[in-house]
């Protein structure tokens, strides 16, 4: 890539891919940990490496559909490596404001991004408290956290903190939606298995 960018030549990277050698899942000193969204991931930061070695800019480019389904590509302004920080420095700063550009498209946009499909292989793990199930406590879905979406032929649960996606089943998907109101768990019980309730509750699906 160094001797393409020598020869004058651009390249094009996804950075949203997060992917190269040791896949979505790698974890080490080549990954930034950057905010993105809600939460936070592990992002590589090779881009910005390129560009503060080579001097040259990088130049951020969003595409998307418009609503008559025409392709629109704004090219952003470019970012020029900024030789007063150190490459580490520079590397996460940058990293950092590219997803923040990407994020700004995505709140816009967010069924036209297809990285909600693998985002949780390089979200940064909560440390949030375990719930446990309480009895003779009342519980409703937690709307503020949690989406019910089809996807092909399943039924999905989506986790805004965590970007984690969850295959349910379709009764699961058709019930959630509809506890608006807090429910004990005795009443919850007669509609799901008491294991379900308590996974629900676990994960915060279900709050009281």
């Amino acid at each position: 890539m160094i001797r393409e960018i020598k020869r004058d030549n651009s390249l094009i990277i996804y950075i949203d891919g997060n992917t190269g050698v040791g896949g979505m899942e790698r974890k080490d000193d080549k990954m930034a940990v950057i905010d993105f969204l809600e939460g936070q991931i592990y992002a590589r930061k090779g881009v910005a490496f390129l560009s503060y070695a080579t001097r040259v800019p990088i130049v951020p480019v969003l595409s998307y559909w418009n609503d008559d389904q025409h392709p629109v590509v704004h090219l952003l302004e470019p970012i020029y490596p900024d030789r007063s920080q150190d490459t580490e420095e520079f590397c996460v700063s940058t990293t950092q404001r590219l997803y923040d550009l990407l994020g700004e498209l995505v709140i816009k946009e967010p069924a036209q991004w297809n990285g909600w499909l693998y985002l949780s292989n390089f979200s940064v793990p909560s440390s949030e408290e375990v719930v446990q199930a309480k009895e003779n406590s009342a519980y409703t879905f937690n709307q503020q956290r949690f989406d019910v979406f089809p996807w092909e032929n399943n039924h999905c649960l989506f986790d805004s903190k965590t970007y984690e996606t969850f295959k349910i089943s379709e009764n699961l998907s058709k019930v959630l939606p509809l506890l608006t109101d807090y429910y004990s768990s005795s009443d919850l019980e007669e509609i799901m298995s008491k294991d379900l309730l308590h996974s629900l509750i676990h994960r915060k699906v279900l709050i009281g």
